[in-house]
């Protein structure tokens, strides 16, 4: 680093300076949710992290809404989970194939409902 212009002394600055930045890994996104399978039994909501792996998912609340009445009727804290390896967290039925979080069968609704990843509380 120098400065060049002759307007204002000294031409050198005195020390050497460094500039470190650290990207932060993008938050991990809902990637699928199934609520139609075999009855609730394998329902589930897939997370991915973009493929980083071994991505900390501490701070993450899976939050379910209920659309016909406007509410909240399942949040799941995902403290301590991380996801695997390839970057996939699943939270599922009894059912679901390699689900890291199992939940009650039929725990999931279908029809007009939602599910959001909140950062927080």
């Amino acid at each position: 680093m120098s400065d060049l212009d002759a307007d204002d002394p000294p031409d050198q600055p005195p020390i050497d300076t460094f500039w470190t930045f650290r990207a932060r890994p993008a938050p991990p996104v809902i990637n699928e949710v199934d609520t139609l399978t075999d009855g609730g039994a394998a329902d589930f909501v897939e997370l991915f992290d973009g493929g980083a792996g071994h991505t900390s998912l501490d701070g993450l609340v899976l939050v379910f809404f209920r659309g016909d009445a406007g509410t909240v009727y399942l949040a799941l804290e995902l403290r301590p989970w991380t996801t695997d390896e390839r970057g996939f967290f699943v939270a599922g039925a009894q059912g679901t194939p390699g689900a890291d979080l199992l939940l009650a069968d039929g725990t999931l609704r279908d029809g007009l409902d939602a599910v959001a990843l909140y950062e927080g509380a």
